[in-house]
C-alpha cells in the first residue's frame, strides 16, 4: 500500500485524491485483517466486490488503483479489468507507439483503446476506409460519440477523448505520405 501511495505522489496525483485513496486503502487493510484471508484471496474480484458492499455499494477507486498497481508490477496474477479487445493492426500499432512515447498509465491506455474501438466500429458500420478518412467524418463520429456525454462543468469540455481519433488519423495519414527529398 505504501509503495502504491508513494507512486501516486511521484506521478503527480492531486493531494485530495492521494488522501482519499490513503484513507480507503487503510480501511481495506483493516477489512482484510478482520477477514484473515491469504494473499491470493485478497486480490480477487470477489474480495473487491465484498469490500464495495461493505462500503454500502460505493466504488472502491483506491483499492482498484492498488489492484492495477500490483498487477502492472506482476505482483498479483489476476487483473480486475475485463480482457482488452484486440483491434486491427494500425490501431494496435498506434496504441503501442502512443504508450511507448507518452508513458501513460494502463487505465488511460484502456480508455483510448475504447475510444478507438468505437471509432473502428463507426468506420466499419459506415464502410469508411481508414486511410481515406476525412476530417468531416471524424467530426461526425465525435458528434455521435459525445451525444450522451455531458460537458465537464469546470472546463466546458469532454476531456482528452476527442483527441484520440484525430491524432490517430493524422499519424496514419502522415505515415503513408511519401517523404520529400
Amino acid at each position: 500500500i505504501d509503495e502504491c501511495l508513494q507512486w501516486m505522489l511521484s506521478s503527480g496525483y492531486a493531494r485530495g485524491t492521494y488522501e482519499a485513496y490513503r484513507v480507503e486503502l487503510n480501511g481495506f487493510l483493516r477489512f482484510i485483517d478482520q477477514k484473515q484471508v491469504g494473499w491470493k484471496d485478497i486480490f480477487t474480484i470477489d474480495m473487491l466486490s465484498e469490500f464495495e458492499r461493505f462500503k454500502r455499494g460505493r466504488p472502491a477507486a483506491g483499492v482498484r488503483k492498488l489492484f492495477r498497481f500490483l498487477f502492472e508490477r506482476k505482483e498479483i496474477d489476476q487483473s480486475i479489468d475485463p480482457p482488452q479487445r484486440k483491434l486491427p493492426d494500425p490501431y494496435e500499432d498506434y496504441l503501442s507507439y502512443y504508450q511507448q512515447t507518452q508513458q501513460i498509465s494502463s487505465t488511460r491506455l484502456a480508455r483510448i483503446r475504447k475510444v478507438l474501438g468505437t471509432f473502428y466500429d463507426y468506420l466499419e458500420e459506415d464502410s469508411i476506409n481508414l486511410p481515406s478518412i476525412r476530417i468531416a467524418q471524424i467530426d461526425a463520429f465525435l458528434q455521435e460519440f459525445f451525444a450522451n456525454f455531458s460537458l465537464n462543468p469546470r472546463s466546458g469540455s469532454h476531456g482528452n477523448f476527442h483527441q484520440s481519433p484525430y491524432v490517430f488519423a493524422i499519424c496514419l495519414n502522415s505515415a503513408k505520405q511519401p517523404k520529400k527529398t
